[in-house]
């Protein structure tokens, strides 16, 4: 872990916190898994940058400001309201929820399948 990757992940959970969203709605909405958000807060790995600019844009602030040294705890961020981003926060839930859909009915199919057997 480097120290800039520590100071992205710090600065991702924190802003995330302060934005109200949990570690699955961050996810749905930038389209990636869960697990990818912890390894980003933990330091443990870094988003490529097209995953990085939608980090920045779903938390309301600037690739810059992810990788500031001076974020913390009082922290205060105001997003406007925008609808053309709801939808697409709105659109990534939808994906996400989809795709676990798609997962569990993949697992059940398996399922039978075995029980059949």
């Amino acid at each position: 872990m480097t120290d800039e990757s520590a100071i992205l992940g710090r600065n991702i959970m924190i802003i995330r916190e302060k934005n109200s969203l949990k570690v699955p709605e961050l996810a749905a909405i930038i389209g990636v898994t869960r697990q990818s958000i912890y390894e980003y807060e933990r330091g443990e790995t870094t988003p490529s940058k097209p995953v990085l600019y939608k980090i920045a844009k779903a938390l309301g602030v600037t690739v810059a400001d992810l990788y500031s040294e001076n974020v913390n705890q009082n922290l205060t961020l105001v997003r406007e309201p925008d609808p053309k981003n709801d939808i697409r926060e709105l659109q990534g839930v939808i994906n996400y929820l989809e795709a676990k859909v798609e997962r569990l009915t993949k697992e059940l199919e398996e399922c039978r399948k075995r029980s059949v057997k």
